[in-house]
């Protein structure tokens, strides 16, 4: 035995009004057709304010955006470990060259951090990662202002070219950071904050085409109802059951067994 399975989410809705639709379309004798013309006048993908048309144009919109919004996010994932590893970088290469005496360890603090700090900010969340990367571009112009620019020293480097080059330096003064610089950095999370926002406004967008396709769902279901009904009415006379299910299902019916298999008989007992 079977029973009716209803349409109750809009995918399962959509599925049945297209299998009506194009039954409706392939039955060319007016007789054959098991839904009246005014469930067709719901269903015609030549009018484009029929409701199925009209749903259909939603849930492609609907379809289109979780494409994008899937793909920004799975973008924006991956800019962020970049940024990641360029903000800790720069940070592992700015201790090691306090330990060198490259830098002052007052250096860190133009960055956000602890003079003494033995461990490198945490970038563990979006805003965390933000934060450290905005340091770092305003701790190097401030840092470079602070500084200055340091006096120019001539020194004999010991190294002697065979061309009789010697090496030049200076001592003192600003010393930028590099590999990575906080240029790069700076780069780095243009892009990041770019993703973040193409992220924020997708979400919004895809929310909004949600509900605007949501708002068809009711009317959806009820048109459903109606080909169920249409549709097994115009067979009723059919006299075999699984020959009445076969010719509803091209229109979209969906049914589902429910016989309840019989309880299997008790072992036999010994005595």
């Amino acid at each position: 035995m079977s029973a009716r399975q209803l349409p109750t989410s809009m995918p399962t809705c959509i599925r049945c009004l297209k299998m009506c639709r194009d039954e409706y379309k392939i039955t060319t004798d007016i007789a054959e057709r098991a839904v009246p013309e005014k469930i067709w006048l719901a269903l015609d993908d030549n009018n484009p304010n029929s409701l199925l048309s009209v749903i259909l144009a939603k849930a492609s919109t609907v379809a289109r955006l979780e494409a994008a919004y899937d793909q920004n996010v799975e973008n924006l994932k991956l800019a962020a470990t970049e940024l990641g590893t360029y903000c800790c970088d720069l940070h592992v290469v700015l201790d090691r060259g306090i330990n060198r005496g490259a830098f002052p360890p007052g250096s860190r603090t133009f960055y956000g951090r602890d003079v003494h700090a033995t461990s490198i900010p945490y970038v563990g969340s979006h805003d965390a990662l933000k934060e450290v990367a905005e340091a770092i571009i305003k701790g190097e112009a401030d840092r470079a202002a602070a500084e200055g620019p340091g006096t120019p020293l001539t020194l004999d480097s010991g190294l002697r070219l065979d061309t009789g080059l010697r090496m030049d330096s200076t001592t003192g003064g600003y010393r930028a950071m590099d590999l990575p610089s906080a240029a790069e950095v700076a780069a780095v999370c243009a892009r990041f904050e770019a993703l973040r926002v193409a992220v924020g406004n997708g979400h919004k967008a895809l929310n909004k085409a949600q509900e605007a396709l949501a708002q068809h769902l009711e009317p959806a279901k009820a048109l459903c109802k109606d080909v169920y009904d249409y549709v097994e009415f115009f067979y009723r006379d059919d006299p075999d059951p699984a020959s009445r299910r076969d010719k509803c299902e091209p229109w979209g019916l969906v049914y589902e067994d429910t016989a309840v298999p019989p309880a299997p008989e008790p072992a036999p007992t010994t005595t």
